[in-house]
Order: C-alpha cells, then structure tokens, then sequence
C-alpha cells in the first residue's frame, strides 16, 4: 500500500491515446490536489485504490478499514510502507489487527523496493499521460476509470533476478 500523489488538476503532456502530445496551455487555474490511495496485490496485478483530499492519519486509516481490509476478507495483509508519518502513526491501530495484518517497513530512500510504485507508473501512464483536466474529481474518476481497466486486464508483477 502506498499513495499517489499530490495531484494537481494541471496540463500533462505526453504520449496517450493519441499519435501527438496535444499543446499544453501556458496558464491553469489552481483547483486543490488529490491523492490516490492504494493497495496492490502483486501476485494476482490487481489494486484497490481511492481518492482523497489528503493524506492524513485518518484518511490511511478509512482506507484500511474501510477499503482494503473488506477487499480482502479472508487472507492475511503484509503493507509494505515507507517511514511517511501517516504510516508511523498507525502503529497503535495495527496492533489491534495484528491477526490480519503485517507491515515491513521499507528503508529511507528505497521507493523501488516496493511494486505499488510501478503499478503506479502504468497508472499514470493510463490515466493522466495528454491530458487537461479542471477538477480534482475529474482525476479521480479518471483514476478510478484507469485502475478498472487495469484490473480487468492484470498482470502479475514480479521480481527478476539479475
């Protein structure tokens, strides 16, 4: 599980749906940001991920509670987390699901280590890659859009050895 974001409602440009990188505008107007929380599954290459304003403590926590806990009822969660403080403070809440959950605390500085960042390059990549939006909730249904797609058509993520 990690976040994506913050996500601003701004011109993007790049390679998409299109032959050509439509012209980006040279203003925007500033609307807020989004971030887009998610849980991934590796194994199966399919995510749960949700839109919220912030990332706070308490949006972390509905997201677990709320969202990928009930996504997975029956099978054991291991988080693979950076040290974020939204993360570090859930340690009191994780002690009281213990039976459901562990986490491995990732190194300062290792984002790779964890396979949700590449999921969330080809999400993206998918979703926000030649685009214009003027609203957050624009991002987050296209998000929302995008992440079906992906998990209608998964693939399994795994390490190579080298």
């Amino acid at each position: 599980m990690d976040e994506l974001g913050p996500l601003e409602p701004i011109p993007r440009g790049g390679p998409s749906w299109g032959w050509q990188a439509q012209r980006r505008p040279n203003r925007y107007q500033r609307t807020g940001t989004v971030q887009w929380l998610a849980g991934f599954a590796p194994h199966l290459g399919i995510a749960i991920g949700n839109a919220y304003p912030r990332k706070r403590t308490t949006e972390v926590r509905h997201f677990l509670e709320q969202v990928l806990l009930p996504a997975f009822p029956d099978r054991h969660l291991y988080l693979i987390w950076d040290n974020l403080s939204s993360h570090q403070t859930q340690q009191a809440w994780l002690s009281c699901v213990k039976d459901r959950i562990s986490v491995v605390w990732l190194p300062t500085n290792c984002p790779w280590l964890n396979l949700v960042e590449a999921y969330f390059s080809v999400l993206t990549r998918t979703a926000l890659h030649n685009t214009n939006f003027k609203t957050t909730q624009e991002i987050s249904k296209v998000l929302e859009k995008a992440a079906d797609y992906l998990n209608r058509n998964p693939k399994k993520y795994k390490w190579n050895h080298i």
